[in-house]
């Protein structure tokens, strides 16, 4: 495991929150990751610590994977960080479809794929805003 100390989870949050445009208030932010992975600390940070809301799926990412985006309608998510092998798996499947509260995308952890991008293109264009990133620990 890697250590990250507590002023680079400060200067994270601080320029998460200013190149995502996140706000201070009325976010929803999708928890996908489990707590062991350095990407928790990013779905933890946009919400939590910024006074936004953190909405944990009941049962888990498999209860939601079958009606993913019905799920992220219902819960008015606006801000999901995607593992890249989801967003990809998803691009491939045909599956991207608008949800009118999402606003940003955060993709990182895998290759992120130029028929991935051409699938998100067709279907968000300028409504969503898709940011390719890696985790914490690399920043």
């Amino acid at each position: 495991g890697v250590v990250v100390e507590h002023r680079n989870c400060v200067g994270f949050v601080e320029a998460a929150q200013e190149k995502y445009d996140v706000s201070t208030s009325g976010e929803r932010v999708l928890q996908l990751s489990n707590v062991g992975f350095d990407i928790w600390l990013e779905e933890f940070a946009l919400s939590l610590l910024c006074g936004n809301t953190l909405v944990i799926p009941k049962g888990g990412n498999e209860a939601i994977l079958a009606e993913f985006w019905d799920f992220i309608e219902r819960s008015e998510i606006s801000i999901i960080s995607f593992p890249t092998a989801m967003l990809n798996s998803l691009a491939i499947d045909d599956a991207l479809r608008i949800v009118p509260s999402l606003k940003t995308c955060i993709v990182g952890g895998d290759v992120f794929s130029v028929g991935t991008w051409r699938a998100w293109n067709r279907v968000f264009s300028d409504r969503v805003k898709l940011f390719n990133s890696y985790g914490p620990t690399e920043a």
